[in-house]
């Protein structure tokens, strides 16, 4: 019943997009670091108010079958109600919050693929962070996008909240993620 691909790629990152292995480069020191610095706020609403699970870099989420797709988020999260069949593989439903961090070599039309993916597959919420342009893009499921950028930056103060409603319900502020580097 459950999808398990496992490679034996050493430094290879991959995943499984209908049934067929895309394998790329680990992300780098950068993309990490944001990865670490969205889980912490992220993390202390999750936790404190028992709201759901997040989940690390590279967690797999069966998101498609027949062909299968398996996709990893830089970070996700999953309501509360939806956790009790998370289990030792993956995840076998798509995350209510998925974010993806943009690496140099990304490229905008996968990049898009994989956000529609995301949405297609239950998600209600996408952040593309995009650490290179200073930008992040809020994908919501009604088809909505907003345009954000960090605090400190001359727009208005509301742009500069990642709402996370529908998914949870308060606005983060995420005012020291630093976007400046080069590092995917």
């Amino acid at each position: 019943e459950g999808v398990e691909f496992r490679s034996h790629l050493p430094k290879k990152s991959t995943e499984l997009v209908r049934g067929v292995l895309v394998v790329g480069d680990p992300p780098g020191g950068l993309h990490g670091h944001l990865a670490a610095k969205l889980v912490f706020p992220l993390g202390r609403y999750v936790y404190a108010t028992r709201a759901g699970m997040l989940f690390g870099q590279d967690t797999g989420f069966l998101i498609a079958r027949d062909p299968d797709t398996v996709r990893a988020p830089d970070v996700g999260f999953d309501s509360e109600e939806k956790t009790v069949a998370v289990g030792a593989g993956y995840v076998p439903f798509a995350p209510d919050l998925a974010v993806e961090i943009l690496s140099a070599g990304d490229r905008a039309g996968a990049v898009l693929e994989k956000v529609a993916e995301w949405l297609r597959a239950g998600t209600r919420l996408v952040w593309v962070i995009d650490p290179h342009r200073a930008l992040a893009h809020v994908h919501r499921a009604d088809g909505t996008v907003d345009v954000r950028t960090p605090l400190g930056t001359a727009c208005a103060r509301p742009r500069n909240f990642f709402q996370a409603r529908p998914v949870l319900p308060a606005a983060l502020v995420l005012g020291d993620l630093a976007f400046a580097g080069h590092d995917g």
